[in-house]
């Protein structure tokens, strides 16, 4: 049973380039704005001009360059604990989305309860492969495989269990293993060894 962790190399690799490309146009957005502004109105609309052009900048810094460094940053944090394992017959991907403080979970849930001790509630989901019918590669390096896979849900502030008690399961046809965790060669390798 070999388990292959995250790797932030590859993480790099390949989602800076993305995050760059939208922090350059998201400074290409500044710089037609500053054009822009710097051109002038009439003095009577100079006020309304510079606070709209305030808010522009505003809206550009929070919602493009802060949403796409938010993203890049809490995706690489909750991947850290994220894993793939070759167990016997299966391939395991436990994929962890995010986890939330008690407080979080009161707020979003708009309601208070005891937590019993509980500082985290995780958010994750595992994927059991357990049957291949078409695998592929794609250029960047992740795995897109088609077959028989399960999908336990794991939502602990929210508590969707099925009735037996246990965490959500589903099943899907399709899932991608991105191309970020070790042993990526070894993986492929081992889901090829699964195709029916």
């Amino acid at each position: 049973m070999d388990t292959y962790q995250f790797d932030a190399a590859a993480y790099r690799r390949i989602r800076l380039p993305w995050l760059l490309l939208v922090l350059l146009l998201s400074f290409a957005v500044d710089g037609i704005l500053i054009g822009i502004w710097e051109t002038g109105v009439n003095p009577e609309a100079k006020y309304y001009w510079d606070v709209g052009f305030a808010f522009l900048c505003f809206i550009n810094l929070v919602f493009v360059k802060g949403v796409a460094l938010y993203h890049y940053w809490h995706t690489k944090k909750m991947r850290l604990r994220s894993y793939v394992r070759l167990e016997k017959e299966t391939v395991v991907h436990y994929l962890l989305r995010t986890r939330m403080s008690h407080w979080q979970v009161e707020t979003a849930k708009e309601t208070s309860f005891a937590a019993d001790g509980k500082a985290e509630y995780l958010f994750a989901d595992t994927f059991f492969i357990r049957q291949v019918k078409n695998l592929k590669r794609r250029s960047n390096g992740s795995i897109v495989i088609e077959g028989t896979i399960e999908n336990e849900s794991l939502n602990e502030g929210w508590e969707e269990y099925s009735s037996d008690g246990k965490a959500f399961k589903r099943t899907t046809k399709r899932h991608t293993i991105p191309a970020y965790y070790q042993g990526m060669d070894e993986i492929f390798n081992a889901l090829e060894r699964m195709i029916k």
